[in-house]
């Protein structure tokens, strides 16, 4: 498996552990948040973005570096929606300040920005741009 995927499950499994609030669903699979169940609020959908990539060494067996951009989609459902979606926005980023190494698999991450996104009530949505630093091996002989 490679680094980036195991940086997603890491980024998934730690999602999905959120107690407070109670997290109905994360996924890396498109989803259309009109035809989730209430039950399913609020989720989560984790993407990969942008990716940079440069060489750090010349040898055979190549050490590489990875800037990753990640991005978080969060979406609530609820009558007071400004509050339900900076709850869950604390949420993961709290969450995910816990190991900013990702489960030893990159050199650090940081959350870069946040963004509102306009929706319908009782629907709330933002996006997370999460960054990740990573290095791997290429070319081994």
């Amino acid at each position: 498996m490679s680094i980036r995927e195991e940086i997603a499950e890491d980024l998934v499994a730690v999602l999905k552990d959120i107690d407070r609030p109670r997290i109905g669903f994360v996924t890396r699979d498109p989803i259309v948040i009109t035809e989730l169940a209430q039950s399913q609020y609020p989720c989560i959908l984790v993407t990969f973005g942008r990716e940079d990539r440069v060489d750090e060494t010349m040898r055979p067996s190549k050490t590489r570096s990875g800037r990753l951009e990640i991005t978080i989609n969060g979406y609530v459902q609820a009558v007071n929606i400004d509050t339900a979606r900076n709850a869950l926005i604390e949420a993961i980023e709290d969450k995910l300040e816990v190991d900013r190494k990702r489960n030893a698999q990159a050199k650090n991450s940081k959350l870069l920005n946040i963004e509102l996104i306009e929706t319908q009530p009782p629907y709330g949505a933002f996006t997370m741009t999460y960054e990740v630093f990573y290095t791997y091996e290429r070319g081994n002989s």
